[in-house]
């Protein structure tokens, strides 16, 4: 009873919305003359826009200006073509919706939802009771014991996601945030130079940000080896001349000092650096380590230089100064860290001051906590290893365990590094893959891996030595033959160069863009020869 009163009820509301459409008479529209210009209005404003962000020149911009205010001109207001339709001076042979006969609408109005009664009971069965939502997940196919997914395994790797943000940035290119998130994803899983183009699509869109030009700076610097090369220091200029105050630029402008042989100019960058940097800063203990580290090399006492430790900061640096002792900030650390135990770190930390309060037990408590939050983590796992072997515990912990490669765990806690500790990650995680793939001989996809990785990180001889292990097993593989010679040309091998690269340019499409660069450079080498 109560579905047939509903049916009914339906049945009205929609016969009532139909005949209030199809009989409610449109708003007039606004005169065509006075359309045409609000056009021509926003095309002037966009232009101007356009000069003001540089996008385009004086004399194209006048050229522009002049076509549009020409067309305005051309606009004649009042004409029989901008009545509104159905008025007196409209065009012929329109009629006011007012004088259509009314006998069609009234029909439609019925006639739709009588048949669409009628298709209901001929095809549909009002008998039949609602099926609940099941209150369990639905199974997905697949996992290992056919029941359903966990949320960690219905998560995309980081590789996919990725992949979308890329794919979602090829339709809208001016997307700033999306080119910032991409770069620093790349970052943390180590492919350095697809966030380096990261960047530089970042930079393009905001030139004037200089958090944007650090980034990549940072970036320049990881793969210059560690220490920041020409390009790096250019973008570490800039982001200083847009804000002086930038940390990141004003620290590696310190190490670019250290690096030009002016270790007391670095020291008292570091130093100001320090003095500046808010107490909760993230970056001070590295920072500190590596001012410690500069004025124990120059015979200095680093306590007696360096600012004391923020107050109340219960970290340590990471050149294994003791941390503070104070009780209430260590309870609020360990507060933080029960509340947000995403941070390696402040693991490593509450241990520490655990250990120097004296409790040992509270101290492998701590470190324990942190295996347990990253247990998929190698590298973390290594780093609670090494704090426990440094503070004298008895439990090392399992450090070489777990997945290889960046887990998504390890993405996670590298964002929460510094560059050299991000540095250091992947070098441990290739030494890994190395160590692996010498009882993994025929492992052509670690192999390729491997070469690569050594490729990003500079050491060019070690990738050599890997894409040559890659030919043993594809003799004709495209990027070992590319690499190889490209090796070989630096060396002087001349004749060694021409025959990868000829090996290679046999596998390329004729006309191909990649066909006539190698062959241009294969006819250059053999022009030196």
């Amino acid at each position: 009873m109560l579905f047939w009163l509903l049916v009914g009820v339906l049945a009205v509301v929609v016969a009532g919305t139909l005949l209030l459409a199809l009989t409610r008479r449109p708003p007039p529209s606004p005169p065509r003359a006075e359309h045409d210009l609000e056009v021509f209005r926003a095309q002037l404003r966009e232009l101007e826009r356009d000069v003001e962000a540089g996008r385009i020149g004086p004399d194209e911009a006048r050229a522009a200006r002049t076509e549009i205010q020409r067309r305005m001109l051309n606009v004649t207001p009042g004409s029989a073509a901008d009545a509104a339709p159905g008025s007196a001076s409209g065009a012929p042979g329109r009629r006011s919706t007012a004088a259509s006969p009314a006998w069609p609408t009234l029909a439609l109005a019925f006639v739709v939802p009588g048949v669409a009664l009628g298709l209901y009971l001929w095809l549909g069965n009002p008998g039949t009771p609602s099926v609940e939502t099941p209150a369990r997940p639905l199974t997905v196919p697949g996992t290992a014991d056919g029941g359903s997914a966990t949320a960690e395994q219905r998560l995309p790797d980081v590789e996919t996601m990725m992949a979308r943000l890329e794919a979602r940035l090829a339709d809208n290119p001016d997307d700033l945030a999306g080119w910032i998130t991409l770069a620093r994803s790349a970052a943390a899983i180590g492919q350095f130079e697809r966030a380096l183009d990261a960047y530089d699509r970042a930079v393009a869109l905001a030139p004037e940000v200089a958090d944007i030009h650090s980034g990549r700076g940072e970036i320049l610097t990881v793969l210059a080896g560690g220490a920041p090369d020409a390009r790096a220091r250019a973008a570490f200029r800039k982001a200083l001349e847009l804000d002086p105050g930038n940390a990141r630029a004003r620290y590696y402008m310190a190490l670019a000092s250290e690096q030009d042989g002016n270790p007391e100019a670095a020291l008292e960058a570091l130093i100001a650096l320090l003095r500046d940097a808010p107490a909760d800063a993230p970056w001070r203990a590295p920072v500190r380590a590596k001012a410690a580290a500069i004025a124990s090399a120059l015979g200095k006492d680093p306590d007696a230089v360096l600012p004391p430790p923020a107050a109340g900061a219960a970290t340590a640096d990471a050149g294994g100064s003791a941390p503070v002792h104070d009780a209430a900030a260590v309870a609020r650390l360990e507060a933080r860290l029960n509340e947000n135990p995403k941070d390696y770190q402040g693991w490593i930390a509450l241990a520490e001051a655990r250990a120097a309060q004296g409790d040992k037990d509270a101290a492998r408590a701590a470190l324990q906590r942190g295996r347990e939050v990253y247990k998929g983590a190698p590298f973390v796992q290594q780093q609670l290893a090494r704090a426990a072997r440094r503070l004298g515990l008895d439990e090392a912990g399992d450090a070489g365990s777990g997945p290889r490669g960046p887990s998504a765990e390890d993405v996670e806690a590298a964002r929460e590094m510094s560059p050299q500790e991000q540095l250091a990650m992947i070098r441990s995680m290739v030494s890994g893959l190395a160590e692996r793939l010498k009882s993994t001989p025929e492992d052509l996809k670690g192999w390729r891996m491997l070469a690569r990785s050594y490729a990003v990180l500079g050491e060019r001889p070690a990738a050599a030595q890997a894409y040559r292990h890659v030919l043993s097993l594809v003799p004709e593989d495209p990027d070992a033959l590319y690499f190889l010679g490209e090796e070989a040309e630096r060396q002087g091998e001349r004749a060694q160069a021409l025959d990868y690269w000829s090996r290679l340019l046999a596998q390329l499409p004729p006309g191909s863009a990649d066909h006539a660069q190698l062959k241009s450079r294969i006819e250059r080498l053999q022009a030196d020869r």
